[in-house]
């Protein structure tokens, strides 16, 4: 194969040459032969004689003809595809890739195929890859060549701008005639580093210098080098003194180093290693190679950069806290609680002591600048739409209190203790958070007319501690993730403290042989799932939840006879009877949200909600708490018997979920999917008259009252699950997302989830849709739809839910792979949600 003469002088130059090696290179490497694996197996000599009979004699190849026609291709080909590259990349160097930024923002490493599309290619060239088997005749075929003529080029550029825009290293050419320091010229010189080689990666990821200017050099003598190096640490130079100019500021490095002065007269200062916080959150493989994770989902940046599976899975093991010298050894022993909606002032919990917890003391009077109210001020929560740009009012003390005004869902007055009062000031500030702020993030519908149970739980249940100090947990780790919040490390570092404290005794009471399941330990099981839900970036809520089953199991078992303690369990008092139903309902609310997330089926079989509840009493109203009659009760009975129905029929669907995981037969998997589609359209058919009404509708009327307002945002609520049943059911028969784009209906009941969303729910009540929102994103392919999506759940980021962001994160992965790719891994991204508990 002959070439035409090269005219363009590009071709003759470095980088022709240059890009002509990383052709050779890659083409080299793909042809290889591998080498055989196996042993060879040996035969017998009358088949080896048999064999050696019927072989003809092969041509011998000519190694050296070989050679030359490679080349002589490689020479054509590269040629090829160079003039066809943009001028502007031909000539490509140090000096001109780190001038133009739109070079560097065009042809960012790592190249991708998307980036790659804009090379106006001749056809001619796709044409010679596919001759030439160098690129895959049908990219939607399995083969191990590359299927697009950008995947083929991608390693080759890559290696070309990677050599062709490399720094040049530090010449002789560069040497100077003094040292740069002390000036002294009559003493060997050596080129320093002005960014230490050890933290160039660190010093380029966090952004304190570009790539190119990490071989910047300064020739010194042997005693201002040493000098420089013993000055500050290697982060420090890199950051802080990256030129001679730099150092010689400092008057340290004024002081201009004596040759003749004896060693034992410079005293150079000790070398401290910065103290960091030990991090023990974090993804698997961040944790394994101790390095920081930023948390990020699905995939952390470390594991991004390193194309590696990441996976925020953990076991861990809280150490037992224990009571200090200071405590009473009888922790368990304490004092009735208080009827008072104040704080309790029980003895106080692991985290209002003085230890010192990730560098921050927990004392006994609050540190300057934190979150704490001055005494005998007047706190106001407020609680406005998250979807406005301001979303949830910060916690603020000394706030002079003021109407309610439009848009607020609700308002608490909290009366802030007086912080010289020998109870600690973060623990009585945690709890009530809880009391007035998390308790109705719970909740949700915590109208005047449902009193809130949460409230009610430590007056109800156990006298050992845990329900109060669970409850100021999730004070301090709500109010950690606000983003109003200052020192958000200190809650923190006192959520995680009270937490596995909380973890210790509870593990200690359960394992004893005289512990017995009772309310005390099902709430705080619960709870504690709560506390996962809304703080971590894995499925550690499934270890709280399964360990409140076994309770709850244990409760409700059969009993040969009734317990001594004469009604400690909490089984069989009349005054605990609320409590029980109220618990039943809030275990089934985490149960069937588990069942849909994890398509694994429930913990505890069957509709127990009604059986051992009576009925649902969690959100939209707690009827067996209420004080008060309302003119909706009647209505929002109705509302919660067909609430119940529809989580009868989810968790229906996640059983279905795993039987379709399983191996099964085709005709009974079409028979439960009819009867599942048959339960669906049956409650459709026999649902309350305000369904009715709200079929008609597609925004709240403007004339509506407080009790149509009550009554339709319910309902509007529960029509979006029923809605997202259908959708959910569609994704895990055919196993893919983006189905609107397939399935017309599926289409239009997306489309009727989000009108009822954006315009039926506000405030506090948008956690109440999330899992519908969820769904319902998942199978839209509409870029303004997940626009409006994206927005919403932004707005709702002010809420402080872990669980909130992580929704959001798995839309946006789902979205980018559905447009990049038309689709995704099912099982990966499976895998994804079942590690988030979205109620």
């Amino acid at each position: 194969m002959s070439i035409t003469p090269v005219e363009r002088m590009s071709l003759e130059s470095s980088n022709y040459a240059l890009f002509r090696d990383c052709l050779s290179t890659t083409l080299l490497r793909r042809q290889a032969p591998a080498s055989p694996d196996s042993k060879r197996r040996r035969r017998a000599k009358a088949e080896r004689a048999r064999t050696r009979a019927r072989d003809l004699p092969a041509p011998e190849a000519d190694p050296q003809q070989d050679a030359e026609e490679l080349a002589e291709f490689i020479d054509y080909l590269a040629s090829s595809i160079f003039e066809s590259l943009p001028e502007e990349l031909r000539d490509v160097g140090y000096r001109s890739w780190r001038e133009s930024e739109r070079l560097q923002a065009q042809f960012a490493l790592p190249l991708t195929e998307a980036g790659m599309a804009a090379l106006d290619l001749p056809p001619s060239i796709p044409e010679t890859l596919v001759t030439y088997n160098l690129v895959s005749p049908d990219p939607t075929l399995d083969s191990p060549l590359p299927p697009t003529t950008e995947a083929f080029l991608i390693p080759i550029l890559t290696s070309y701008l990677e050599s062709a825009t490399k720094p040049p290293p530090a010449t002789p050419s560069t040497r100077t005639e003094a040292c740069e320091i002390c000036e002294r010229s009559w003493i060997p010189l050596s080129y320093h580093h002005l960014i230490p080689r050890f933290v160039h990666d660190k010093a380029v990821k966090r952004g304190w210098h570009r790539k190119e200017d990490l071989q910047n050099v300064a020739w010194l003598c042997g005693a201002c080098h040493r000098f420089v190096h013993h000055f500050k640490n290697h982060e420090e130079l890199a950051r802080d003194y990256y030129t001679v100019e730099l150092l010689l500021a400092e008057d340290e490095a004024m002081v201009k180093p004596d040759p003749d002065a004896p060693a034992a007269t410079t005293t150079l200062p000790s070398r401290q290693r910065k103290w960091h916080p030990r991090v023990f959150t974090g993804c698997v493989n961040c944790r394994r190679r101790h390095v920081k994770c930023d948390e990020r989902t699905p995939s952390c940046t470390n594991c991004t950069r390193l194309n590696l599976p990441c996976n925020f899975d953990r076991k861990f093991v809280f150490k037992a806290v224990r009571p200090t010298k200071g405590q009473p050894a009888a922790a368990a022993k304490r004092p009735p609680p208080s009827t008072e909606r104040h704080a309790s002032t029980r003895s106080p919990s692991p985290s209002s002591t003085d230890d010192a917890v990730d560098n921050v003391t927990v004392r006994n009077q609050p540190p300057s600048g934190e979150l704490v109210p001055a005494a005998g001020t007047t706190g106001v929560i407020r609680f406005s739409d998250p979807s406005t740009p301001h979303g949830i009012g910060s916690v603020s003390a000394g706030m002079v209190p003021t109407e309610p005004v439009e848009g607020v869902e609700s308002s608490f007055r909290i009366s802030i203790p007086d912080p010289a009062a020998h109870v600690n000031s973060n623990e009585i500030l945690y709890y009530q958070h809880f009391l007035n702020t998390v308790s109705t993030y719970l909740i949700i519908y915590d109208t005047p007319s449902n009193s809130n149970p949460y409230r009610m739980l430590p007056n109800l249940v156990g006298d050992t501690g845990l329900i109060q100090d669970t409850m100021k947990a999730l004070g301090a780790m709500h109010l950690s993730g606000l983003p109003q919040t200052q020192n958000q490390r200190v809650h923190r570092s006192a959520a995680m403290k009270t937490y596995a404290s909380v973890v210790t005794r509870l593990r200690d009471i359960v394992s004893s042989s005289h512990g017995q399941a009772n309310l005390e330990l099902l709430a705080t099981s619960l709870l504690l799932c709560m506390f996962e839900k809304m703080s971590s970036t894995d499925s550690s809520w499934k270890v709280h939840l399964l360990g409140a089953g076994q309770i709850f199991q244990s409760m409700y078992s059969p009993r040969t006879a009734r317990p001594a303690s004469g009604g400690a369990d909490g089984l069989g008092i009349a005054s605990t009877l609320p409590l029980r139903r109220f618990l039943v309902s809030m275990m089934s609310y985490l149960d069937v949200a588990a069942s849909c997330a994890t398509g694994e089926g429930p913990l505890i079989p069957g509709d127990y909600w009604e059986t051992l509840g009576g009925g649902w009493e969690y959100n939209l109203g707690v009827p067996s708490f209420a004080t008060t009659r309302s003119a909706a009760d009647r209505t929002m009975a109705q509302l919660r018997n067909s609430w119940s129905r529809i989580m009868s029929i989810q968790t229906e669907i996640s059983r279905f979920a795993k039987f379709l995981r399983s191996e099964h037969d085709q005709r009974q998997r079409e028979m439960i999917h009819s009867d599942l589609t048959y339960r669906l359209r049956n409650w459709h058919d026999s649902a309350p008259d305000i369904y009715l009404r709200l079929e008609t509708l597609d925004s709240m009327p403007d004339d509506a009252t407080e009790e149509d307002v009550e009554t339709l945002t319910a309902a509007a609520c529960i029509h979006c699950y029923a809605l997202g049943c259908a959708v959910y059911l569609e994704r895990i028969t055919t196993r893919r997302i983006g189905s609107a784009a397939f399935d017309p209906e599926i289409k239009t009941t997306v489309d009727r989830i989000l009108t009822l969303i954006f315009n039926f729910s506000s405030g506090i009540n948008q956690l109440a849709i999330l899992w519908p929102l969820l769904t319902a994103g998942i199978a839209t392919v509409d870029a303004q739809q997940q626009d409006v999506v994206r927005s919403r759940l932004n707005g709702m980021k002010n809420f402080g839910f872990k669980h909130v962001f992580r929704v959001l994160d798995t839309l946006e992965h789902s979205w980018e792979h559905m447009r990049l790719y038309g689709g995704i891994n099912y099982d990966k991204f499976e895998a994804m949600i079942s590690s988030n508990l979205v109620p």
